[in-house]
């Protein structure tokens, strides 16, 4: 279970990373990935939607902002 949140730390750092090199504040897409992620895990996959995900994606944006 731990590892899931890691896996979205991960990608939160990359989607920043990605982002920044195309937009002013990366941050942006990272909370809208974050959110239509757990949007589709609970409207399509019928899953449960985890807002610890979501809080796990963003802070791995917030990590590289903050070290850019």
């Amino acid at each position: 279970m731990h590892i899931d949140k890691l896996y979205h730390f991960i990608a939160g750092m990359f989607i920043f990373w990605v982002a920044s090199y195309f937009m002013a504040y990366p941050i942006i897409p990272v909370i809208i990935i974050a959110i239509s992620k757990e949007i589709y895990d609970k409207v399509i996959k019928h899953n449960y939607a985890d807002i610890w995900d979501i809080t796990a994606t963003i802070a791995g944006g917030i990590l590289i902002w903050v070290v850019m």
